[in-house]
């Protein structure tokens, strides 16, 4: 009868706190962060709030499922509990609850809270440019893009295979690497990784790009009025210097073989000679330059001229009407005289 007794006492109790526990308010945490995922090396603020604007609350942190499982792990009277540089170890469930010394006395435990921690994070390497192709000359930029939102990073830049990361060709806040003027020396792979300002936290390496620069080759075409057939004198001819890739603020130079005085220098890639004389036939080449850098040489280009048949032949008409005009002058002449000679006679 009294072990009776005893376990209607201890149901009795437990049933009246559940209904004053029913009337408690409940605590709620949360994550203070910008971002969703959390990364190692991280520093993570969990918040344990309610809807009540009483003070003086003690608040309790747990890490570990409700019951036996959960372990505390702070007392505190701040609202949060604050991990610096956390580690994959800090991943698990969190739950917080409060208690005051006067009603109301109690913030229920919260729902659970999982915390995730991942790994160090992915950089990708990407090079920036126009075209695929890259030329003599061409100003190139390589991007170092850290995966998910970061501050406070360095990113290295090292050129070659694995173990290259010890030596980087540079360390900037900013994520990318220009390399302006490329040169054939400057093809090879690249990488690069990041690494957390006052932190041994590193990412991992990127991919590697293998950058590679193309010599630009160049061709000199003759375009004139006629798609094909002769070019006469008097008309009108273009030399285009064709380079590959386009260059911004290259120099066009055209050359005729043998001849120094038929130099020119232009920003534009066409040349023109108008009108075309017998004297501008031989043999054309063109190159492009920037500085000091140039590209190769055409191959050569010959220009024709030809004397135009019309014109020709009307010269020549013309020189035999007056060859012919000279005779009949010569010889009304002569009969004028035979004839003066007669009637003095």
């Amino acid at each position: 009868m009294q072990n009776f007794d005893f376990y209607l006492v201890i149901c009795l109790t437990v049933v009246m706190f559940s209904f004053q526990c029913e009337g408690y308010p409940k605590a709620s945490l949360t994550l203070k962060s910008d971002r969703n995922t959390v990364y190692i090396g991280d520093t993570i603020t969990l918040q344990c709030c309610s809807e009540l604007s009483f003070t003086d609350w003690t608040y309790h942190f747990y890490k570990g499922d409700e019951g036996s499982s959960s372990s505390l792990i702070k007392v505190t009277s701040e609202h949060s509990y604050t991990i610096k540089s956390v580690n994959q170890s800090d991943s698990g469930v969190y739950i917080c609850d409060a208690y005051r010394h006067i009603p109301p006395r109690v913030l229920l435990p919260s729902s659970p809270f999982n915390l995730i921690v991942q790994g160090n994070p992915k950089v990708t390497l990407m090079l920036k440019s126009g075209r695929n192709t890259v030329y003599i000359g061409d100003t190139v930029t390589l991007e170092c893009s850290i995966d998910g939102v970061f501050t406070y990073w360095t990113y290295h830049f090292y050129r070659g295979g694995e173990g290259s990361w010890k030596s980087p060709i540079k360390e900037a806040s900013g994520h990318s690497y220009t390399i302006k003027s490329v040169d054939q020396s400057d093809s090879g792979v690249y990488c690069c990784y990041a690494s957390r300002v006052r932190s041994s936290q590193v990412s991992y390496q990127s991919n590697p790009v293998n950058l590679t620069v193309q010599e630009r080759t160049v061709k000199l075409e003759i375009k004139s009025r006629y798609a094909s057939g002769p070019i006469f004198e008097g008309g009108h001819v273009s030399l285009h210097c064709c380079v590959d890739g386009d260059p911004v603020g290259w120099t066009f130079e055209l050359h005729k073989r043998g001849d120094r005085s038929s130099y020119k220098a232009e920003m534009n890639s066409t040349f023109t000679i108008s009108p075309v004389t017998l004297s501008d036939r031989g043999e054309y080449w063109c190159r492009a330059g920037k500085g000091d850098l140039y590209s190769r040489t055409s191959g050569p280009v010959q220009l024709d001229v030809s004397v135009d048949c019309s014109t020709e032949n009307g010269i020549k008409l013309g020189i035999s009407g007056l060859v012919l005009i000279i005779l009949l002058i010569l010889v009304s002449e002569y009969f004028w005289v035979r004839i003066y000679a007669s009637r003095s006679n």
